[in-house]
């Protein structure tokens, strides 16, 4: 999300929240059109690490927040800010971290880049699209995280969903020349594993399917 008027940007997963930035209730929200996968807090993927998220108090001249999926920087934030960073939560939701050293993410993952506006009201944009990660840096943004490449420092890596290809079905009968109102048994072999099926002139939700007609053809 980004709110013009703050020009802030904010990123949760949390479903309440984004159903009061979608209706309004928090003012000046909109989307950014921009999206990535992470896992739920309560998730046991391995390798996986919770994300926790600080709130930026206006006390502190901030008000915005700040999420990271690396114990150390959780602890970091935590010592050396405790009345201007409040913890919210330790797992937000999670992620993968990256290599410390390289920047690479996890096979199956993708890079999430984080900015940093650099400004007294500190704010950060969290992005995969190397396009808007230009962008922010050409606005005079920081790129913050781990790697060799300035330009690219990843924050955190994002699961990436598996390809998973639809269903296919071969459909046999018990019969292929039945006379006008027997019954017959229509069957679906399919590779994919569905879960339910639907049937054209043929009520049933299985694999399997009894079918009639009065009239040939």
């Amino acid at each position: 999300f980004y709110n013009a008027s703050l020009d802030h940007y904010f990123v949760t997963a949390n479903t309440d929240e984004i159903g009061k930035l979608d209706s309004g209730f928090f003012v000046g929200w909109q989307r950014t059109q921009q999206v990535f996968k992470v896992l739920d807090a309560a998730d046991t993927s391995p390798g996986a690490s919770p994300v926790c998220r600080f709130y930026g108090s206006p006390a502190a001249g901030l008000d915005s927040h700040f999420c990271s999926v690396s114990p150390v920087e959780c602890a970091e934030v935590k010592q050396k800010f405790p009345t201007a960073w409040l913890l919210e939560s330790d797992s937000v939701f999670q992620a993968y971290p990256p290599n410390t050293l390289t920047g690479a993410c996890p096979a199956n993952t993708r890079p999430v880049y984080r900015t940093w506006n650099k400004r007294a009201d500190s704010n950060h944009r969290y992005a995969t699209d190397t396009g808007i990660q230009d962008q922010m840096l050409a606005k005079g943004y920081v790129a913050e995280g781990y790697g060799t490449d300035p330009a690219r420092l990843v924050a955190m890596c994002a699961p990436v969903p598996a390809n998973v290809q639809p269903p296919t079905c071969t459909l046999t009968a018990t019969s292929t020349d039945p006379i006008a109102g027997a019954n017959i048994l229509l069957m679906a072999a399919c590779n994919g594993a569905p879960t339910s099926f639907s049937w054209t002139g043929c009520t049933s939700t299985g694999a399997t399917c009894s079918a009639t007609s009065a009239n040939p053809g």
